[in-house]
């Protein structure tokens, strides 16, 4: 039976926790970017496809302010020492070559390789990828229920042009 590696364990869980984090910043993109071409396209009549420029500047300022995407080995590491007393402040030895280790820091290693495989931590994540995926679900209402909403935008868009230009033509009193 193939053993796992320490450093195996803890890239596995920094790709599991930067896909997590970067799906609930998708998520607030998405919400931002609907709710925000709604009030567009009902404010001002602008054409849908003005969504995919407000996704991708929200999505790069969301990613800009959280910088999720810089997640490391050592950021878990860092994170699994102030969680797990267990690990006895030693999960970055595990990140380090063997080779560069003396007998003891070995030893540690193999110790905290142990625990690493029967470690149950929660995933920091977890929280924000929930609380994102609600607003997603509530701006894609709120987006729907603001469509469903008859108003009209400006006298420009509507087919009476004949009240517009006896607006503008009046003479004032």
């Amino acid at each position: 039976m193939h053993e796992v590696s320490g450093k195996h364990i803890l890239i596995q869980l920094k790709n599991k926790w930067k896909y997590q984090a970067l799906v609930s910043e998708l998520f607030l993109s998405l919400a931002i970017s609907s709710m925000l071409s709604m009030l567009l396209y009902k404010l001002f009549a602008s054409p849908w496809f003005v969504a995919l420029p407000l996704f991708i500047a929200s999505f790069t300022i969301i990613l800009l302010i959280n910088r999720s995407w810089k997640l490391s080995e050592w950021d878990v590491s860092r994170f699994l020492n102030a969680v797990k007393p267990s690990l006895e402040e030693s999960t970055q030895l595990a990140l380090k070559p063997t080779s560069s280790l003396n007998f003891l820091e070995k030893l540690q290693v193999r110790k905290i390789e142990k625990e690493l495989v029967a470690i149950d931590v929660h995933n920091p994540f977890k929280r924000r990828f929930t609380i994102s995926l609600f607003i997603l679900l509530f701006a894609f209402l709120a987006s729907y229920a603001l469509y469903k909403i008859p108003f009209k935008t400006n006298l420009a868009n509507t087919n009476d042009r004949s009240l517009l230009s006896s607006t503008l033509n009046a003479t004032p009193e």
